[in-house]
């Protein structure tokens, strides 16, 4: 009889400890995924809020975002772009489809090679008469 009751306190006690130890885990999983959150929308309202045209692809050259400046150079240059597509795919003249497909050679030249494209730039007019580069 004794041994059965060590046993069951034994038991008890395991599982308390083991409920106690999940339940710091859940909660450290839940502050990292917090903080992870919180470190997202940094970086979101730092892209979104930057004067710089910043687009992010995928090494298919497919579109995953982009922020408000890149958008806009985006309708200047005449291109409605697609999440999910390539840029090119939404440019509405022959020039920016030539301009947006050589950008995605530019691309894939630095995917390939892991260096920067220096000293390249592609200069082109927007399709209401705007010099752009």
């Amino acid at each position: 009889m004794y041994i059965l009751a060590v046993t069951a306190v034994l038991v008890i006690v395991g599982l308390v400890v083991s409920w106690r130890l999940g339940k710091r885990a859940r909660l450290r999983e839940a502050s990292l995924q917090e903080s992870v959150e919180e470190e997202k929308e940094l970086l979101r309202a730092i892209v979104d809020h930057t004067p710089e045209s910043i687009a992010w692809k995928d090494s298919q050259h497919q579109l995953m975002g982009y922020n408000p400046a890149m958008m806009q150079r985006f309708t200047e240059a005449g291109v409605e772009p697609s999440i999910g597509a390539k840029v090119s795919d939404g440019a509405s003249t022959d020039e920016i489809r030539r301009l947006t497909v050589a950008h995605e050679v530019m691309e894939a030249e630095v995917l390939n090679t892991g260096e920067p494209v220096a000293g390249t730039q592609l200069d082109y007019t927007t399709p209401s008469g705007r010099p752009m580069t």
